[in-house]
């Protein structure tokens, strides 16, 4: 009888430290999303893209929303844009760590296209995001934004988590 309880109690232990080590073994993604808002320079010579940093073990993915066109006191998300108000040039770019661009997507369509999807941008792991939108043909610099929400997807171990701050853009 004393054996059978030892083995028992010998399970028992193989079994709560073989799930306490299991538990630390695996990996799991973590999504966080961020609206991100990407104004107009005054000028196209003074246009400087937003750098949302990339880590390691992050990937990110801009999802166009549309733009945001101030009327009078008042904003509008504007969703379906085409081909007439082609003024709007946002351009988004992956960039590697060592600084080069391997991915550039203009986010809305040119004149000879109609917009019935988004575009998104998809980088890969460790990659940055850029994000440039220049001046349309407008007075106004404060008239238009570029919207979007910027995804970031963490591959974390344990209780990991994506603090807010580490999705805030480089400028």
């Amino acid at each position: 009888m004393l054996k059978i309880a030892c083995i028992i109690r010998v399970l028992c232990i193989a079994y709560f430290l073989s799930a306490a080590i299991q538990s630390n073994c695996y990996a799991k993604i973590i999504t966080k999303t961020q609206e991100i808002s990407i104004g107009c320079s005054p000028t196209p010579e003074e246009a400087q893209p937003q750098i949302y940093p990339g880590a390691s073990n992050t990937y990110l993915k801009l999802v166009t929303k549309g733009i945001m066109v101030r009327t009078g006191e008042r904003y509008e998300l504007i969703k379906d844009w085409d081909w007439q108000n082609g003024d709007i040039l946002v351009v988004a770019r992956c960039i590697t760590p060592e600084g080069h661009s391997v991915n550039a997507k203009s986010m809305f369509p040119d004149s000879e296209q109609h917009l019935t999807t988004f575009p998104t941008l998809d980088c890969e792991m460790g990659e940055s995001i850029s994000v440039l939108m220049d001046k349309p043909n407008n007075p106004n610099p404060d008239k238009y934004q570029y919207i979007a929400d910027l995804k970031i997807s963490r591959l974390v171990h344990g209780k990991n988590s994506l603090h807010p701050s580490e999705i805030s853009p480089i400028k």
